[in-house]
């Protein structure tokens, strides 16, 4: 049985193409087993840390990074496609009695003071050159970059901001859509669009807003006709928005996140005919090419298909 086929059900088949290629790629810089979990270290946009368990019940594993969507990351599938190629490095049995890695940096080495952890790490990595060597290739070749925008966490500091002062909303939009000019000034896409998915969360439904949040889809727009590098990024909010859409639909709260109010934001994020075929893939997953609401979206898709 192919490794993979034990992930979570809910991984994105986007998400496990992309993880693969990572893989190819070579960005699984290292990749530790002891027993059945696993530890390794993933070069993207900077470099991420991740732990994975073979259980009964199939792969299980956290990752650093800031992805929202269901099941794994790209980051732990290229993790599971390096451990069925066999590139794991095999520990050594952790002496008996202590804790296991994960569980001494959790419980004891964080709850220390800062001196103790500093007097620690200098001591191990002067015993340990090798790890003190990997640990500067690590950070040398970490790219800085602004972390990802969360559009959950973001979207409900707005919501509750307009709650509680319904009559600064004007003001209140005006605040919140500030980074937008710091993201697109960066050419950091992923960060503004998932700003601007964040905004539709917040307001989907609201007509009083639609005015102000289809200004914004205008120059959402002509940022990505400028910007043709951020095409994986609309496909990433592409699946991010289904995806959220699909786990509030299973929960019984569709009525939280109304999809056909997100065809503007659909609009604004296609500027090219690969995430318009993208879209169209996405709906078809789900099930949603022929409902009557999303006929106007099935409309413009219709534009970019090849003449």
């Amino acid at each position: 049985m192919s490794f993979l086929s034990r992930v979570p059900a809910d991984t994105v088949p986007d998400v496990i193409q992309r993880g693969r290629t990572y893989h190819r790629q070579g960005r699984v810089i290292r990749l530790l087993r002891r027993g059945a979990r696993y530890e390794a270290s993933i070069s993207g946009s900077q470099t991420y840390q991740l732990w994975l368990a073979d259980t009964v019940q199939g792969w299980r594993g956290q990752c650093s990074c800031p992805y929202e969507g269901g099941g794994f990351c790209k980051h732990l599938v290229a993790a599971v496609c390096a451990i069925e190629a066999g590139e794991a490095t095999q520990l050594p049995p952790e002496p008996a009695g202590l804790a296991p890695a994960p569980g001494f940096v959790q419980s004891v080495f964080e709850a220390a003071p800062p001196w103790a952890r500093a007097a620690f790490l200098t001591e191990l990595f002067h015993r340990q050159p090798a790890l003190r060597a990997a640990f500067e290739a690590l950070q040398k070749g970490a790219a800085p970059w602004p972390p990802q925008l969360k559009v959950g966490a973001a979207a409900r500091e707005l919501r509750a901001q307009m709650e509680t002062r319904p009559e600064q909303a004007a003001a209140t939009l005006d605040r919140f859509w500030a980074p937008w000019a710091g993201f697109a000034g960066e050419g950091d896409a992923g960060n503004a669009l998932r700003l601007y998915l964040a905004a539709y969360e917040a307001l989907a439904g609201l007509a009083e807003h639609t005015a102000w949040l289809q200004a914004r889809a205008t120059e959402t727009k002509a940022f990505l006709q400028a910007r043709m590098h951020s095409l994986p990024r609309s496909k990433h909010l592409i699946a991010l928005v289904i995806q959220r859409w699909d786990a509030y639909e299973k929960a019984g709260e569709a009525f939280r996140y109304h999809l056909p109010d997100f065809i503007p934001f659909f609009q604004a994020i296609i500027a090219h005919p690969v995430p318009a075929r993208y879209l169209r893939l996405q709906l078809e997953a789900y099930g949603l090419q022929q409902r009557p609401d999303l006929a106007a979206l099935q409309a413009y898709l219709e534009q970019w298909e090849p003449a």
